[in-house]
């Protein structure tokens, strides 16, 4: 699917996961431009080469600071390593809970990892 402005600075990447006899479920990814990008959720892992191909067409892996992973279902979380891997600058902001539960399956570099709680709040030094 097509990526497609949802205002100033913010862009849809959008997908669909298909549920058997019940059609097709949107899974959509966000990435807010600006001076610290944000990306929040990483895409599904059964179209993660073409999540990741929109996703570097609006972002250089260089400039991308942020992927905010909203839960951690694998729905949300299918290009997680690999955009870390390529945009090796970018922290994963989450709670710790999720953290928890994305360790168990990935390997989670610490030192990239901020850890929020419902009202938190991050800096650009976080």
């Amino acid at each position: 699917m097509e990526t497609y402005a949802v205002g100033p600075g913010l862009h849809a990447l959008p997908s669909a996961l298909p549920i058997p006899d019940s059609g097709l479920q949107p899974v959509n990814a966000y990435l807010l431009r600006g001076e610290q990008p944000m990306l929040v959720d990483a895409g599904m892992p059964v179209d993660r080469d073409a999540f990741e191909e929109a996703l570097w067409s609006l972002v250089d892996p260089a400039d991308l600071r942020w992927i905010a992973i909203t839960h951690d279902d694998r729905d949300h979380t299918g290009s997680l390593t690999r955009i870390l891997d390529r945009a090796p600058d970018s922290k994963i902001v989450t709670n710790g809970i999720s953290l928890t539960r994305l360790s168990e399956e990935f390997e989670i570099p610490r030192g990239r990892v901020v850890t929020v709680n419902s009202g938190s709040r991050i800096s650009g030094s976080s």
